[in-house]
């Protein structure tokens, strides 16, 4: 399939050279909120968030939100998200910078992403690793095509075609065609590796100097999660570990007392709290 074969070019790049020549570009940092499964851009946390970007002086800032139903949520796709992604993140945003004769200057997103969303950001970092500054991951939903395996039955969705899910924003019930499951299971691993944003932590924890607004990597975790198991995320770290030796203590990783919604005050206050801390909102516009 195109993402698979994508990903296999993409990775095998040489990832320290892109590292050395992104020191040479002016760096201009944008920021967007990846929502969840059976969610929209209307979600609670991504609100938010969306005003805490928006009171940041002297300077607004603005939080993209996109709608990540593509093409529709009954006939939701994770691949066609990406390819969304690639043209609404990459593409537009760089042909916006070619027609104004900006030179020398490189668009990277800071993601903050939830659930589904957090699984789609790590995975369209690996896939666009130089597109990605910092990851701040809402319980992300690594390995879903194999805890679904357990949750569903997974015949009797592929026989029927449909499987029915609540959808918060419809706040109803709809039929999700097992396109879903399929194109999740045959085209994007359970925990896709970021190899790029790893290297790039293992060189910032071993300097001495280390800048605030460096790359980051940071993990928010529901003690009492039910959706997505916090072993989940440990394994997620494990492998980043074994893949990038070293990378495993560089990922902050945050257990906060609140479920898979991640909408307590405190764990909210927390969210606010990183991203100021890590990416520098007062001064990096």
């Amino acid at each position: 399939m195109f993402i698979s074969s994508l990903s296999e070019q993409i990775i095998n790049n040489n990832n320290t050279m892109s590292i050395i020549h992104e020191q040479q570009q002016q760096i201009h940092y944008r920021y967007a909120f990846l929502h969840g499964f059976a969610s929209a851009p209307s979600t609670r946390k991504g609100q938010h968030l969306k005003q805490f970007f928006a009171h940041q002086s002297p300077i607004a800032i603005e939080l993209l939100i996109p709608d990540l139903n593509i093409p529709s949520f009954e006939e939701l796709q994770v691949s066609l998200i990406l390819k969304f992604l690639e043209n609404r993140l990459v593409s537009n945003v760089q042909e916006k910078i070619d027609e104004n004769h900006i030179s020398n200057v490189k668009v990277k997103w800071r993601i903050i992403a939830s659930s589904l969303g957090g699984f789609i950001a790590t995975r369209f970092t690996e896939l666009y690793p130089e597109r990605v500054d910092a990851l701040l991951l809402l319980a992300p939903a690594y390995d879903l095509a194999e805890r679904w395996k357990n949750r569903f039955a997974l015949q009797e969705w592929k026989s029927n075609g449909i499987l029915s899910f609540y959808n918060y924003k419809e706040k109803c019930m709809k039929n999700v065609k097992y396109i879903f499951y399929q194109d999740l299971n045959e085209n994007h691993p359970g925990f896709p590796i970021p190899h790029k944003l790893l290297i790039q932590l293992c060189k910032n924890t071993n300097q001495k100097d280390l800048k605030t607004n460096s790359p980051t990597l940071a993990i928010v975790h529901g003690k009492h999660d039910a959706s997505v198991p916090l072993e989940t995320t440990e394994e997620f770290i494990k492998r980043c570990n074994e893949a990038v030796p070293g990378s495993g203590d560089a990922i902050e990783l945050h257990v906060v007392e609140d479920g898979h919604e991640l909408t307590e005050p405190s764990t909210l206050s927390l969210l606010e709290k990183i991203i100021s801390e890590k990416w520098l909102l007062k001064t990096q516009h």
